[in-house]
């Protein structure tokens, strides 16, 4: 019996989605093959050289302009002879709208893959005009397969069937990521006389990090024992490094790609202050409250009144007053940090994440 040939699109291979392409490759149930491009030097968006062995793959040449476009993908589905196409949504039109169309000639499943909309987020002129297209794609997908509750809703309200809408909360691997905690935490490796404040992901401007820097130094005026712990770099790095901001409470450990734990692990809080979204579920995962703004859409369905705050509309003063609370009541702090493990790993696993895409296949087949 012929198996089900699944094709996705995206632009790069992002190092946090190796685990999800890997489990695709080996799935018994269908056949995997990811298409990806050659990535942009000098951004975020390039390819990660680790861990990829056990992926079924192929790097095709494409251009930007802005958006990646890879002139032979049309031909190359055809060739595949794919039976379901998933690929990423807005951040990659060109090529997403090459295969929607390709999908739709040759009568292939297609599914839409996005988070939705960022919050806060407007569309003006041309981007507008795109818009329009991509409601279009939206409406006429097999399935959307969306980050969050949050982007359930965004689609909801852009007039998508609810049958179509597949909502599974974006998560690291969280399995081989309790393993690596389990291998590599040292209890004490920071200073525990200090009220320990955690951060991990990559050092943009984005990240709003010059504002957590602000509230530890103002909390710092009032207690004088908080730290605040950078873990990541990336292209904003040598900006940051340049605020008056900076010293001695503020601690830059550089990018660590295996044993984070020994840094968040001895921290008391973990704060996301701009968007992102996966490096929540890392502070989850070694037992922190979180404190986080709008990031991704995720935050809503990973973090409530349990485990931690989303401050929506996030400034010195909200961020200022959460940390401070979380300092002066550590009986909280602590129950908060137990409660986002136990949502991470029984509620909002990667293997939760994982089953609701295979739930879209199962799906196709039987309808």
């Amino acid at each position: 019996m012929r198996k089900t040939k699944i094709i996705c699109l995206y632009q790069v291979i992002m190092h946090y989605r190796i685990p999800f392409y890997e489990r695709l490759s080996n799935d018994n149930d269908f056949t995997f093959k990811l298409l990806y491009g050659r990535g942009k030097r000098g951004s975020k968006l390039v390819n990660s050289k680790v861990n990829l062995e056990k992926i079924n793959k192929e790097e095709l040449y494409d251009v930007r302009t802005p958006l990646p476009f890879t002139p032979c993908l049309f031909f190359k589905l055809v060739s595949e002879n794919p039976s379901i196409i998933f690929s990423e949504g807005s951040s990659s039109l060109i090529n997403s709208s090459i295969a929607f169309i390709y999908s739709k000639i040759f009568r292939k499943k297609f599914i839409w893959w996005s988070l939705g909309m960022l919050q806060n987020k407007k569309y003006s002129g041309f981007r507008k005009l795109i818009n329009y297209w991509e409601l279009f794609i939206e409406k006429h997908s097999d399935a959307i397969f969306t980050y969050s509750s949050r982007g359930a809703k965004y689609f909801l309200e852009r007039g998508i069937d609810f049958a179509k809408i597949y909502t599974a909360v974006n998560v690291i691997d969280t399995s081989k990521k309790q393993i690596e905690i389990s291998q590599t935490f040292e209890k004490g490796y920071l200073d525990q006389t200090k009220f320990n404040i955690g951060f991990i992901g990559t050092i943009q401007k984005t990240k709003n990090l010059k504002l957590l820097i602000d509230v530890v130094n103002g909390l710092n005026e009032k207690y004088h024992d908080l730290k605040l712990n950078l873990v990541g770099d990336g292209e904003y790095l040598n900006e940051l490094l340049k605020y008056d901001g900076i010293n001695e409470a503020i601690v830059f450990h550089g990018r660590i790609n295996y044993g984070s734990s020994r840094i968040l692990g001895n921290c008391d809080v973990f704060v996301l202050p701009g968007l992102g979204g996966l490096a929540i579920c890392e502070g989850m995962l070694n037992k922190l409250p979180i404190i986080t703004g709008n990031a991704d859409g995720t935050e809503y369905d990973l973090v409530d009144e349990t485990n931690g705050y989303v401050l929506e509309d996030i400034n010195y003063n909200s961020l200022f007053e959460k940390i401070e609370y979380l300092y002066l009541n550590r009986d909280i702090a602590y129950r908060m940090g137990q409660n986002s493990y136990n949502k991470i790993t029984n509620k909002l696993s990667f293997d939760n994440y994982y089953n609701v895409f295979k739930k879209i296949i199962y799906d196709f087949d039987t309808n």
